[in-house]
Protein backbone atom coordinates (compact mmCIF):
# COMPACT_ATOMS: atom_id res chain seq x y z
CA UNK A 1 0.00 0.00 0.00
CA UNK A 2 2.92 2.05 0.75
CA UNK A 3 6.64 2.25 -0.51
CA UNK A 4 8.56 0.49 1.69
CA UNK A 5 12.19 2.54 1.14
CA UNK A 6 10.23 5.10 1.70
CA UNK A 7 8.58 4.18 5.22
CA UNK A 8 11.76 2.81 6.30
CA UNK A 9 10.14 -0.91 6.96
CA UNK A 10 12.63 -3.01 9.92
CA UNK A 11 11.20 -5.28 12.34
CA UNK A 12 8.30 -8.09 10.84
CA UNK A 13 7.28 -10.85 13.42
CA UNK A 14 4.92 -13.24 11.29
CA UNK A 15 2.26 -15.41 13.62
CA UNK A 16 -0.90 -16.81 13.17
CA UNK A 17 -3.95 -14.67 14.20
CA UNK A 18 -7.60 -16.57 15.06
CA UNK A 19 -6.64 -18.71 11.94
CA UNK A 20 -5.08 -15.95 9.62
CA UNK A 21 -1.56 -14.90 8.61
CA UNK A 22 -1.03 -11.82 10.44
CA UNK A 23 2.69 -9.54 10.98
CA UNK A 24 3.89 -6.47 13.30
CA UNK A 25 6.39 -4.20 11.46
CA UNK A 26 7.91 -1.20 12.21
CA UNK A 27 8.87 1.97 10.19
CA UNK A 28 11.75 3.88 11.51
CA UNK A 29 11.53 6.33 8.69
CA UNK A 30 13.14 9.93 9.79
CA UNK A 31 9.56 11.59 11.57
CA UNK A 32 7.32 8.42 11.48
CA UNK A 33 8.59 5.57 13.76
CA UNK A 34 5.34 3.99 13.87
CA UNK A 35 4.54 -0.01 14.58
CA UNK A 36 1.91 -1.68 12.44
CA UNK A 37 -0.55 -4.55 12.63
CA UNK A 38 -1.85 -6.37 9.59
CA UNK A 39 -3.70 -9.08 9.05
CA UNK A 40 -5.03 -11.06 6.13
CA UNK A 41 -8.70 -11.10 5.48
CA UNK A 42 -8.13 -15.15 4.60
CA UNK A 43 -7.02 -18.14 5.87
CA UNK A 44 -4.87 -18.33 2.65
CA UNK A 45 -3.46 -14.72 3.13
CA UNK A 46 -4.33 -13.95 -0.40
CA UNK A 47 -5.88 -10.51 0.57
CA UNK A 48 -4.83 -8.08 2.77
CA UNK A 49 -5.62 -4.98 4.14
CA UNK A 50 -4.76 -1.81 4.90
CA UNK A 51 -2.24 -1.97 7.91
CA UNK A 52 -3.66 -0.56 10.98
CA UNK A 53 -0.75 1.59 12.74
CA UNK A 54 -1.08 0.96 16.62
CA UNK A 55 1.69 3.72 17.25
CA UNK A 56 2.15 6.51 15.12
CA UNK A 57 5.64 7.85 16.37
CA UNK A 58 8.28 7.09 19.35
CA UNK A 59 9.11 3.05 18.66
CA UNK A 60 12.13 2.04 18.23
CA UNK A 61 12.36 -1.24 17.26
CA UNK A 62 10.48 -4.43 17.04
CA UNK A 63 11.63 -7.46 19.23
CA UNK A 64 9.36 -9.96 19.11
CA UNK A 65 5.46 -11.16 18.72
CA UNK A 66 3.19 -13.63 19.98
CA UNK A 67 -0.18 -14.89 21.02
CA UNK A 68 -0.90 -14.03 24.02
CA UNK A 69 -4.54 -15.32 25.24
CA UNK A 70 -5.62 -15.86 21.86
CA UNK A 71 -4.78 -12.05 20.93
CA UNK A 72 -1.74 -10.75 18.73
CA UNK A 73 0.50 -8.84 21.34
CA UNK A 74 4.11 -7.39 20.04
CA UNK A 75 7.03 -6.82 22.16
CA UNK A 76 8.94 -3.35 20.83
CA UNK A 77 11.01 -0.37 22.64
CA UNK A 78 10.52 3.24 22.54
CA UNK A 79 13.53 6.24 22.44
CA UNK A 80 14.82 6.40 25.69
CA UNK A 81 11.47 4.45 27.12
CA UNK A 82 12.72 1.61 27.76
CA UNK A 83 10.77 -1.82 26.50
CA UNK A 84 6.99 -2.38 26.15
CA UNK A 85 4.33 -4.37 25.23
CA UNK A 86 0.68 -3.94 23.34
CA UNK A 87 -2.14 -6.47 23.45
CA UNK A 88 -4.94 -7.29 21.00
CA UNK A 89 -8.14 -6.84 22.77
CA UNK A 90 -9.78 -9.69 20.49
CA UNK A 91 -8.19 -12.46 18.15
CA UNK A 92 -8.18 -10.64 15.08
CA UNK A 93 -6.29 -7.87 16.08
CA UNK A 94 -9.47 -5.12 15.62
CA UNK A 95 -8.89 -3.32 18.78
CA UNK A 96 -6.29 -2.95 21.02
CA UNK A 97 -5.54 -2.07 24.51
CA UNK A 98 -3.11 0.95 25.60
CA UNK A 99 0.72 -0.12 25.36
CA UNK A 100 2.48 -1.40 28.94
CA UNK A 101 5.55 -0.43 29.95
CA UNK A 102 7.64 -3.91 31.41
CA UNK A 103 10.05 -3.19 34.34
CA UNK A 104 13.71 -1.26 33.62
CA UNK A 105 15.82 -4.36 32.71
CA UNK A 106 18.13 -2.07 31.44
CA UNK A 107 19.04 -0.72 35.02
CA UNK A 108 22.62 -0.93 35.65
CA UNK A 109 23.14 -2.46 32.10
CA UNK A 110 25.62 -1.99 29.24
CA UNK A 111 23.76 -3.81 26.52
CA UNK A 112 21.11 -5.44 26.78
CA UNK A 113 19.29 -8.27 24.01
CA UNK A 114 15.86 -9.53 24.47
CA UNK A 115 15.69 -13.06 22.37
CA UNK A 116 12.26 -14.49 22.92
CA UNK A 117 9.39 -13.50 23.81
CA UNK A 118 5.80 -15.92 24.33
CA UNK A 119 2.74 -17.28 25.99
CA UNK A 120 3.92 -19.30 29.10
CA UNK A 121 1.20 -20.76 31.25
CA UNK A 122 -1.31 -18.03 29.90
CA UNK A 123 1.40 -15.03 31.00
CA UNK A 124 3.50 -13.29 28.53
CA UNK A 125 7.34 -13.90 28.99
CA UNK A 126 10.48 -13.46 28.06
CA UNK A 127 14.04 -14.00 27.49
CA UNK A 128 16.95 -12.01 27.57
CA UNK A 129 20.88 -11.34 28.00
CA UNK A 130 22.09 -8.39 30.01
CA UNK A 131 25.83 -6.80 30.09
CA UNK A 132 26.53 -5.45 33.50
CA UNK A 133 29.74 -4.46 33.58
CA UNK A 134 30.57 -2.70 30.70
CA UNK A 135 32.75 -3.64 27.39
CA UNK A 136 34.01 -6.92 27.30
CA UNK A 137 32.13 -8.11 30.75
CA UNK A 138 30.11 -11.25 30.66
CA UNK A 139 26.26 -11.30 30.05
CA UNK A 140 23.90 -12.70 32.37
CA UNK A 141 20.44 -14.84 30.81
CA UNK A 142 17.17 -13.92 32.52
CA UNK A 143 13.63 -14.60 32.50
CA UNK A 144 10.63 -12.71 32.92
CA UNK A 145 7.07 -13.30 33.31
CA UNK A 146 4.16 -11.54 33.57
CA UNK A 147 2.06 -11.86 36.85
CA UNK A 148 -1.06 -11.41 34.74
CA UNK A 149 -2.07 -12.83 31.74
CA UNK A 150 -2.91 -9.33 30.25
CA UNK A 151 0.84 -8.23 30.69
CA UNK A 152 -0.17 -5.73 32.50
CA UNK A 153 1.56 -6.38 35.65
CA UNK A 154 5.40 -7.05 35.46
CA UNK A 155 6.02 -6.94 39.24
CA UNK A 156 7.57 -10.18 39.66
CA UNK A 157 11.36 -10.32 40.01
CA UNK A 158 13.26 -11.31 37.07
CA UNK A 159 14.98 -14.73 37.26
CA UNK A 160 18.73 -15.23 37.02
CA UNK A 161 19.96 -18.19 35.01
CA UNK A 162 23.63 -17.79 34.28
CA UNK A 163 26.40 -15.91 33.25
CA UNK A 164 28.65 -16.15 30.34
CA UNK A 165 31.54 -14.33 27.82
CA UNK A 166 29.02 -13.06 24.61
CA UNK A 167 25.99 -15.19 25.93
CA UNK A 168 22.64 -15.29 24.14
CA UNK A 169 19.52 -16.73 24.15
CA UNK A 170 18.00 -17.61 20.81
CA UNK A 171 13.90 -18.24 21.40
CA UNK A 172 11.90 -18.90 24.29
CA UNK A 173 9.56 -21.46 23.44
CA UNK A 174 7.16 -23.71 25.94
CA UNK A 175 7.78 -27.68 25.67
CA UNK A 176 5.87 -29.88 27.99
CA UNK A 177 3.97 -26.66 29.70
CA UNK A 178 7.68 -25.81 30.80
CA UNK A 179 9.72 -22.50 29.29
CA UNK A 180 12.59 -23.80 26.89
CA UNK A 181 15.53 -21.96 25.39
CA UNK A 182 18.54 -22.28 24.04
CA UNK A 183 21.68 -20.30 24.65
CA UNK A 184 24.91 -19.75 23.45
CA UNK A 185 28.42 -18.26 23.98
CA UNK A 186 31.48 -17.05 21.50
CA UNK A 187 33.82 -19.29 23.67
Amino acid sequence: RTNPAERGYQGLSLLLADGNPAFFLTSTAPGIEELQFLRAADSEGTTWPAPQVLLPTDVSSLLGAAIIGGKPAALFTKPAAGYWMILASDPQGSAWESPVQLPDILAGASGIYVSGFEEVNGRPALIYSRQTGGAGSDYELYYLRANDSAGTDWSVPEVYIFSGPSLFASNLELIGGRPAFTAFTST
